[in-house]
């Protein structure tokens, strides 16, 4: 294709009553124009609009209706009776006019069909248009914004430093999607007439669950069991030996293995409650040691006074 011809043109037209809508443009790699000729019909939307975690998505149910009728939209001065006529419980009173008169079905059929009308120029409007001459110094474009979206592809010569040629990649399918895009975007614009319907909102909370929870009660139970063994065992102790087993150097520890009447026993309860400070010079200067201790329990071996005890020997 030549530079100077039209790399698209197009517009609406009125044929059989019908609404029309043709595309011409040039398509990279073929010398002759393509061509998309569309026609507007009155459809069906259906949509089903869900929101789940916070993100909305669309489903539309499309049925195809007739082609939109023409042939009223296309008379002169269409409303002009309607804007002067008298509203009556049965439709209007129109004055003596060489234009048509509608009855109330007619008149809202009608109103219907510009809406629709309205929807698709959204579209036609919008890429109706030309551009010639693209690249040189007569370059020129009406009407159409298509040279600035995605459809649109420039070749640009590195040498001249000029953009050379436009190419437009449009098929049918495209056209008819973006169709259906600017109608359902255009129902988002009714706000007078919204039906309310029932709602359904899910809040879903974390929560943990255990599969086996026989296994987390027998950890727990398994611990708070062998915990319970070495504080009876303690609280025995405790018991026997009538003074707790603290951290105060090696006169505690002989105080918790001493019979509680021996020498030593009773000199260290004396100074438990005190720092090792004030320990008495009888205790900090008494000769223990380890060996058999005998009172009314029997024989054992403890601390004691070297008096208290006798020398322990080895199997005895």
């Amino acid at each position: 294709m030549e530079l100077g011809a039209h790399p698209i043109h197009g517009g609406p037209y009125v044929l059989d009553e019908h609404f029309k809508f043709d595309i011409s443009f040039h398509e990279r790699g073929k010398a002759d124009l393509q061509n998309i000729s569309c026609t507007i019909l009155s459809a069906t939307y259906i949509a089903h609009v869900k929101y789940q975690n916070q993100i909305q998505s669309i489903a539309v149910d499309i049925t195809d209706g007739k082609p939109l009728n023409a042939s009223a939209l296309e008379q002169v001065r269409l409303f002009e009776d309607v804007l002067t006529a008298i509203q009556i419980p049965n439709g209007f009173s129109y004055s003596d006019s060489p234009v048509h008169n509608f009855s109330m079905p007619e008149l809202f059929q009608l109103y219907h069909d510009t809406q629709l009308l309205t929807m698709s120029q959204t579209l036609t409007r919008s890429l109706a248009g030309a551009i010639s001459g693209y690249g040189t110094g007569n370059y020129f474009t009406m009407n159409t914004i298509i040279e600035d979206t995605n459809w649109a592809e420039s070749d640009y010569n590195r040498t001249s430093a000029l953009y050379t040629d436009l190419s437009i990649s449009l098929t049918a399918f495209v056209v008819e999607e973006l169709m259906r895009n600017i109608t359902i975007s255009i129902l988002n614009y009714n706000t007078q007439d919204i039906v309310t319907a029932p709602a359904h909102s899910t809040t879903y909370e974390t929560a943990y669950v255990f599969s086996k929870r026989l296994r987390l009660i027998a950890a727990y139970a398994s611990a708070l069991g062998v915990a319970f063994v070495f504080v009876l065992a303690g609280l025995i102790a405790l018991y026997q030996n009538g003074t707790p087993a603290s951290s105060g150097g090696f006169l505690q520890i002989m105080c918790t293995t001493t019979h509680g009447d021996g020498v030593m026993n009773q000199l260290a309860k004396q100074n438990s409650l005190g720092p090792s400070s004030s320990v008495t010079r009888d205790l900090s200067r008494l000769k223990v040691r380890f060996g058999v201790v005998t009172n009314s329990d029997g024989r054992h071996a403890a601390f004691g006074t070297v008096d208290e005890t006798e020398v322990l020997l080895k199997h005895s």
